[in-house]
């Protein structure tokens, strides 16, 4: 007898918001007490991942690599598994060949899932089963922050009216050369709007490395931290990235009650104030308009774990 479903990602928490996915969902499958079974793909290997596929009726990747995805779609095809692939990110975003690979991946996959309108219409062309859904699961953690960035924080509110929050995984660049995170275009226009305060979270430490003159508005928290504690702290979150999938950072600040402000690369939650990546007279506009207007309460991070997107549909085709 097969078990029901098995989750392929890596665990424990790096950095990154795939990782991030793969770890809340398997707490709250855990919570839910949900039948599942895991693997880690930092230990992969050819046979033990094909012996683990064998023993369940469904398998579920989370990887960002092109090739890997493709390769787990034939695996599952020769075990007879029913196989789930999410796409976290905007699919088309790599040149031909893996972008050739990611194609093949949704075509052959039983449920290929994604997580924004733009890749729902390439992916639905090659598979009518294709899914959209969010990718966003709340965060489980009761980790706090620091005395020591919260003191900091405290501080510059004690300055700035109007505190501003970006963040990066890490330093990364895209397949044309642009920064994806948008950090340093972020802090040159800081260090000239510098009536607002700017808190970057850079759990890494990669960007505190490449900026050698910090503007006194600009706060850097260069080591590992729950993100969602700053928010409560902060006005405004400004997601100023080239590329994009469904981003977590964006539903954490919209739950929290803070303003978004996002580039409009790919669609967006209703509640994200869209702007054009390199504009920063329309950036400095919004923000303006922001800082004037009524401020929003801060409120908890919702926790209702049956509203999650890949929990109703674990429940309506895996768990049926």
């Amino acid at each position: 007898m097969r078990e029901k479903i098995l989750l392929i990602g890596k665990r424990p928490l790096p950095i990154g918001g795939v990782t991030i996915h793969v770890d809340r969902l398997v707490t709250i499958l855990e919570k839910l007490e949900m039948p599942f079974s895991f693997y880690n793909l930092k230990f992969f290997s050819v046979i033990s991942l094909t012996n683990a596929i064998l023993k369940h009726k469904y398998a579920h990747l989370h990887s960002s690599s092109s090739i890997f995805r493709l390769f787990f779609s034939l695996m599952c095809i020769c075990t007879h598994t029913k196989s789930i692939i999410t796409i976290h990110g905007n699919l088309g975003r790599f040149s031909f060949v893996y972008n050739l690979m990611d194609y093949m991946a949704v075509w052959l996959s039983d449920y290929p899932i994604v997580i924004n309108q733009n890749s729902y219409l390439k992916a639905f062309k090659i598979n009518k089963k294709t899914l959209l859904m969010s990718a966003y699961i709340p965060s489980m953690s009761n980790e706090k922050l620091s005395n020591n960035i919260v003191g900091m924080i405290e501080k510059m509110k004690s300055r700035y009216e109007f505190i501003c929050i970006s963040n990066a995984y890490n330093f990364s660049l895209g397949k044309d050369g642009e920064e994806i995170y948008g950090i340093t275009e972020l802090v040159t226009f800081f260090r000239e709007e510098n009536e607002y305060g700017f808190v970057l979270s850079d759990p890494s430490g990669e960007y505190s490395k490449r900026f050698i003159d910090v503007p006194d508005n600009v706060f850097i928290i260069n080591k590992p931290h729950p993100f969602v504690e700053v928010l409560k702290y902060v006005d405004c979150y400004i997601r100023y990235t080239s590329t994009d999938g469904d981003s977590l950072s964006i539903h954490e600040a919209i739950d929290s009650g803070s303003f978004v402000i996002a580039t409009d690369v790919v669609d967006r939650p209703t509640e994200v104030i869209l702007v054009h990546r390199g504009d920063f007279i329309e950036l400095k506009k919004k923000l303006h308009f922001l800082s004037t207007a009524v401020q929003k309460d801060k409120t908890d991070i919702s926790r209702d774990l049956n509203t999650v997107d890949i929990v109703k549909f674990y429940n309506k085709c895996v768990f049926k």
